[in-house]
């Protein structure tokens, strides 16, 4: 496990070999949420208001791929009732087809594993580290484009279908980083937050470091847009909603937040 000093915004670490690589994120401020007449804003979006980080975080780099969540599986001896193809346990492209409760399980095992605190982020550190400082519709400017992040494949169709097995999504990392060195943060695929659904953010809290948790526990939020969506839902602000139980799809995933000292 890493030694820990006083981590630096930015800096880059892991707490084993094997495990996700984090990022430091510094505390903060930004405005979250779009506001009234934003281009393919939607009202779950407003009002769109200041929200403080109090404390630095670490955000997984990526999400969290085959290759990492296999280790998990191997561990538990499949507890979770998931599974990776052995074709794909060295495979660096997102582990999808999980739900909320595989994220929980996930960043509960590698607290034990590991002695640090794991969890999803919350959707406001989420949102925080996805803008990584901008205040545009996307980090990468008002527009996206697809050599900046995979969005605007087909869900459907031989060029996407084989075998019954979706191809749009790619190894993490293959798109350039945010301003804050974060990958995927915009498409490849959709990820669980922790908090529950809320229809806008009215009475939401205006500091970000506990999730917002107070609505019904069987629905929870999903950030980021997936390789088969259009670019509005790319966009920092969008926020989606699933049933969080035991529904998977496969286009959801998720990415770990760890506690700093």
């Amino acid at each position: 496990m890493l030694t820990e000093k006083r981590l630096q915004p930015g800096q880059v670490f892991q707490d084993a070999d094997w495990a996700p690589t984090m990022v430091v994120v510094p505390a903060g401020e930004f405005w979250m949420g779009s506001e009234e007449g934003e281009p393919d804003s939607q009202a779950c979006e407003r009002p769109r208001h200041r929200v403080v980080i109090e404390r630095p975080f670490a955000l997984a780099q990526t999400p969290v791929t085959r290759q990492q969540f296999a280790r998990f599986i191997e561990a538990t001896a499949n507890a979770d009732g998931t599974d990776v193809d052995d074709r794909d346990r060295r495979s660096k492209k997102p582990m999808v087809n999980v739900s909320w409760h595989h994220g929980q399980a996930y960043t509960r095992w590698l607290s034990e594993q590991l002695g640090s605190s794991y969890s999803l982020p919350t959707e406001a550190q989420w949102e925080y580290a996805c803008r990584a400082g901008t205040t545009t519709a996307y980090s990468t400017a008002d527009t996206i484009s697809t050599s900046q992040a995979n969005f605007g494949k087909q869900l459907y169709g031989k060029d996407t279908v084989l075998a019954g097995h979706p191809i749009g999504y790619v190894d993490v990392g293959s798109y350039p980083a945010n301003p804050w060195g974060l990958h995927d943060m915009h498409g490849n695929i959709w990820e669980w937050v922790q908090d529950t659904w809320h229809d806008n953010y009215d009475q939401a809290p205006l500091t970000g470091d506990t999730a917002w948790d107070d609505g019904d526990q069987d629905y929870r939020v999903l950030r980021g847009g997936g390789w088969h969506n259009d670019a509005k839902y790319l966009r920092s602000a969008m926020r989606d909603w699933e049933y969080g139980g035991n529904h998977c799809y496969y286009t959801y995933g998720f990415r770990v937040m760890r506690t700093l000292p």
